[in-house]
């Protein structure tokens, strides 16, 4: 399959992809709710991935907002007993979205969930000293989308995921031409399992 082949939008794409199972049916109920651009066939596709990380994994989220995405992570990770890092600068205006995430993770009680107002490269940083030997089983960038901020996610974020793990970047092959070529260039070499609603998928070798 060629590169322009994996490329699947909600219109094209089986009806059966978005639909997904009960869980996640209740579970895009409540993301819904929360604003956001994540469609459903993103969360369909993070949600398929993020359950395949075991009890033992790690997931960090890159770039949460008021929190649509993550809400689906913290659901899967009460069930699963995997731990996420929900990273966020929240700067200025925006740290009203903080207190909202935090509000939004009592709902989740038995999830493992921390949830750090700091800049990328800094929590990068900062896990690698709490955790040196880490290995990341996922990785969800959905940060700031402009050069050189989404190419410091990357160089921060993705030597810490292990062989075999999953990133997942927002907002690939649309109105942000810095996360696509940062994509492209990043995870060369590395498996695409494809772009949905640019949502890109990158399996590490």
């Amino acid at each position: 399959m060629s590169e322009s082949d994996n490329i699947h939008w909600a219109h094209t794409t089986d009806a059966g992809e978005m639909k997904g199972d009960e869980l996640f049916q209740d579970i895009w109920q409540r993301t819904e709710s929360i604003p956001g651009s994540y469609t459903r066939l993103n969360a369909a596709k993070l949600y398929e991935y993020a359950r395949k990380v075991p009890m033992d994994g790690t997931i960090v989220e890159v770039g949460v907002d008021q929190g649509r995405s993550a809400s689906i992570l913290m659901r899967i990770v009460e069930l699963t007993g995997t731990r996420v890092f929900l990273v966020d600068s929240w700067e200025s205006v925006l740290v009203d979205n903080y207190f909202k995430v935090l509000k939004l993770r009592d709902e989740f009680p038995e999830a493992n969930v921390a949830v750090w107002h700091m800049k990328s490269v800094d929590a990068a940083y900062k896990l690698v000293d709490l955790e040196p030997n880490l290995n990341l089983d996922m990785v969800h960038v959905d940060a700031n989308h402009y050069t050189p901020n989404i190419e410091n996610d990357c160089l921060a974020w993705l030597p810490m995921l292990k062989s075999g793990g999953v990133a997942l970047f927002h907002d690939v092959g649309s109105t942000f031409d810095a996360v696509t070529e940062a994509v492209r260039v990043y995870t060369e070499g590395w498996e695409n399992l494809g772009n949905w609603d640019s949502l890109a998928v990158r399996r590490k070798p």
